[in-house]
Order: structure tokens, then C-alpha cells, then sequence
């Protein structure tokens, strides 16, 4: 049941779950009490308060429902997400704010949508806090953004051990702003790609042999991509764990799902998103079950190419001043050290990718290891199927919260509308679906034939 509650030019709605017949606050806190949180983001309640109540002991994700925090931590694919704001075309007063991961194909995978009125600091911070309180993870989480509208502080605030890099896109999209238009084509593409190859360098020096081919051309270019803090966007100084993943392509999924024609209340566009999620899974999944190999195709695609990589590299010796029989050097031109133990080569593209380098491949042939065990776990089948093993449920009932009282301040909080800006001029109308224009047959009223009149007829009158 959805229940729509309207004051003069806005609508609004509220969705609660329920769990034996009481509203819960709070998956994570069974104490918690049996009311539903509502949170004010104005004392005089002239903007929305925003409210959040979930089912005692489930997680909910996108719909997914699961009955604890271990099976949502595990169908997690990787500690890493992409924060997005997507605009909806037809709905330019609604925007989506999306936090979504990414899966062992490196496609995206939901995680948490929020529609909002507008793509603010006080927003992120309202929605990162219920993220936070919907994610059970352990450990540290990556997070991917453009670092507009105080996404900087707020995910430093609000998960503090936390890693927080640069969308790739965003960032060579500010790189390219930044170069003088008097430069041809050519140069510019250059600049490009020496940024491109400073972004994914995975060793300090292979860095700053990019930066110094850039200052060659401009230092004030250089600088200004030394004052953006590398440690936000390139490998040999990101702290945090991609995986080897740098973009999402959430807002162009997601936006090919809306239609463009009409405008379509909040309701309909998030139940429209969850159709095409449910569908979206289903396929993944279905598919997923033809697979017969450990890894997911591409990453086993990855390591097969680091494999004919490897059959060219020697393994020199065993070092260990400390005794330790799982290091090793091999030789491609260069020396790499390569520790089994710890999962770590010196060039470093191991850490960075999940994947064993050819490096790595190498002395797992010489010591007899299977390449595929010193895999993160993120790029196996079975972790793939696990995420895509639940299936998206339809929206619980929906209820109207009744007042709540704040205990701090002793007075009631009421639910307020979300408060839209009404567009300038009068409303386009645009048909749902092309009309579909009959023309009448032309006919001659002399010879009375079709496709002519009687100016045009060619019939000989007769005598």
C-alpha cells in the first residue's frame, strides 16, 4: 500500500518496513526503540526531515534482504565505492545519490540509491551517515568521487579510516580544463596520456618520470597536478584498495532505465529503477551459472595474459636475510622481489590489481603453487554468485510515521514534505508515446479514383 499525503504544490511519501507489526529503528541496534527516527535538518522544520527505519536484524540492500551482517559483508564484492549524484533528465528537481560497488565482471553493483531535492553538503552528510549505519563492513572502505559539495570532509568525518581517491573520469576532465588553449590537438593529447600514465604508474619513480615530461611542456601544469595531492589519483601513492577499478557506470545505466519523455513522480522512479535491478540480477546471476572456471572471465582473461608474461622471466634465487624461504627474485630486465607470504611484489601491480603479476606467476610455477589461490576474492565465481544470490523483493507496505518526540528537546518532531522549486513557465506536455497522425485517402470527385483531386485528374472527360 502506498499512501501519498499532498500540501498545495508538493507531495511526499514515506516508506517504513515492518517486523511484528512495530516500526524498528535500527538493523544493527535490536535494543533500539520501537519508533521510527526521524531526523530534522532544520529546527524550524522548513526543510525535510528525513526518515529511515528498517527491519529488526535484516539488512536491506537495493531490496536485497539479508538475515545478518556476515552474509551482507560476503555478497559485498569489494571494499570500494563509488559515490555518484545523477541527474534525472525529466525530473530536473529530483536528483539520485548513489553509493554503488563493483562486481568480479567490473560491472557495477548496487549497494544504495537516496532521491533528493538538490546535491548538497548537508545532503552527502545525511546520506552517508545512513550508509554507514546500513554497511556491517569490517575493515577499511575505499570511497570514489569528485570530491565536490564537501564530499572531502564529510566521508573523512563520517568514516574516518577510510581511503578516499578521485574518479578517473572527473579527474582528466579537470586535467584537460587546466591546458592552454593555445596548444594544438596533438600536444594536448600528449598531456593526456602522460597523466594517464602518471595515474596508473604503480611505482613512485615510473610516476615522476610522467610529472617531468609534463613540466617539459608547462610547469605550472606540473604543479598544479602536484598541489591536487597524487595520493587522491595515482596508484603509487593511493593508500586505498581499487582492485584495479577506477570508473562506475552507474549514472549511464541507470539513466538508459528513465524514460526521457515524461516525468514520473518519486514513487514510480524509484520502483522503476528496482524493475530493472531485479531483472539486472536475475540475468547475472543466471548467467553466472554456465561458468565452469574458478575465476570470473575476465579476471581469468587478466591472469592468463600474466601467465604468457611470466614464461619469459627467471627466478634468480631465494633471498631472506630472516630465513625466509618465500622470497624470491626474478629477473625481466629488472629485478623484482616477490614475498608469497605477504602477496607482495615490488612492482607493486599485485596490490593494486588483486591479481598475482607475471612476477609473482613465475615463482608459483618454479615453487609448484596455484596461481589461482593467490587471487583476492573478489574476482572468484563463488563470491559472484554469492552477491547475485538473493533476489530483489517488491516494496514492503507502506505506513505513515506518527509524530515523534526528541528526547533532548521534549517536543514533538513532524514529518515535513520535501519542499520543490516549482519550474518557470507553463508545464511541457510531451505524449507518452508518439501519436500516431491518420491522413485521409485523397479522392477525385470527377473520375472518383484515390490519390488525386478533381484539379489534377487526367481522366478524359467523356463526350
Amino acid at each position: 500500500m502506498v499512501e501519498f499525503h499532498a500540501e498545495s504544490e508538493t507531495t511526499y511519501i514515506y516508506v517504513m518496513k515492518k517486523a511484528d507489526n512495530r516500526v524498528k529503528t535500527s538493523a544493527l541496534v535490536p535494543a533500539a526503540p520501537a519508533s521510527p527516527a526521524v531526523i530534522a535538518t532544520t529546527p524550524d522544520g522548513s526543510k525535510r526531515q528525513k526518515i529511515c527505519a528498517s527491519w529488526e536484524n535484516a539488512i536491506t540492500g537495493a531490496g536485497q534482504v539479508f538475515e545478518g551482517p556476515k552474509e551482507f559483508r560476503d555478497a559485498l564484492h569489494k571494499p570500494l565505492l563509488f559515490l555518484d549524484v545523477i541527474s534525472v533528465k525529466p525530473n530536473k528537481h529530483w536528483k539520485l545519490l548513489a553509493a554503488t560497488s563493483v562486481d568480479g565482471e567490473g560491472d557495477m553493483f548496487p549497494v544504495a540509491l537516496s532521491v533528493v531535492d538538490d546535491e548538497s553538503q548537508e545532503n552527502w552528510h545525511w546520506f552517508l551517515e545512513q550508509l554507514k549505519a546500513s554497511l556491517p563492513v569490517s575493515g577499511e572502505l575505499t570511497f570514489i568521487s569528485n570530491g565536490k559539495s564537501g564530499l572531502w570532509d564529510e566521508v573523512s568525518v563520517i568514516f574516518p579510516d577510510s581511503c578516499h581517491g578521485y574518479h578517473v573520469n572527473y579527474f582528466i576532465e579537470e586535467f584537460k580544463a587546466q591546458l592552454d588553449d593555445s596548444w594544438s590537438e596533438e600536444i594536448k593529447d600528449t598531456m593526456v596520456e602522460h597523466v594517464k600514465k602518471a595515474m596508473y604508474s604503480c611505482k613512485v619513480d615510473e610516476f615522476n618520470q610522467s610529472i617531468e615530461l609534463i613540466k617539459v611542456e608547462s610547469d605550472k601544469l606540473a604543479e598544479w597536478l602536484l598541489e591536487t595531492k597524487p595520493e587522491r589519483w595515482s596508484d603509487a601513492f593511493f593508500k586505498g584498495l581499487r582492485l584495479g577499478q577506477y570508473t562506475c557506470n552507474v549514472s549511464e545505466t541507470i539513466l538508459q532505465w528513465i524514460p526521457s519523455r515524461y516525468e514520473l513522480s518519486v514513487v514510480q522512479l524509484v520502483d522503476t529503477i528496482r524493475c530493472n535491478l531485479m531483472e539486472m540480477m536475475y540475468m547475472r546471476r543466471e548467467s553466472s551459472h554456465a561458468w565452469t572456471e574458478v575465476l570470473t572471465p575476465s579476471a581469468n582473461q587478466k591472469i592468463q595474459e600474466e601467465m604468457s608474461k611470466a614464461l619469459t622471466h627467471s627466478v634468480v634465487c631465494s633471498t631472506g636475510n630472516d630465513g625466509n624461504n618465500n622470497v624470491f627474485e626474478v629477473c625481466d630486465g629488472s629485478v623484482n622481489v616477490v614475498n608469497i607470504d605477504t602477496w607482495e611484489c615490488t612492482c607493486r601491480k599485485w596490490h593494486v590489481s588483486g591479481i598475482p603479476c607475471s612476477h609473482a606467476i613465475a615463482v608459483f610455477e618454479r615453487t609448484e603453487h596455484n596461481s589461482l589461490d593467490f587471487c583476492a576474492k573478489y574476482f572468484t565465481t563463488e563470491c559472484y554468485r554469492l552477491a547475485y544470490a538473493m533476489s530483489i523483493n517488491p516494496i514492503p507496505d507502506v505506513v505513515v510515521p506518527t509524530p515523534s518526540t526528541d528526547p533532548s528537546q521534549g517536543t514533538a518532531l513532524h514529518p515535513s514534505p520535501i519542499l520543490t522549486r516549482r519550474q518557470v513557465g507553463r508545464p511541457k506536455e510531451r505524449p507518452a508515446d508518439p501519436r500516431i497522425a491518420i491522413k485521409r485517402a485523397v479522392r477525385c470527385s470527377r473520375c472518383k479514383g484515390y490519390g488525386h483531386n478533381k484539379a489534377t485528374c487526367k481522366v478524359p472527360i467523356a463526350a
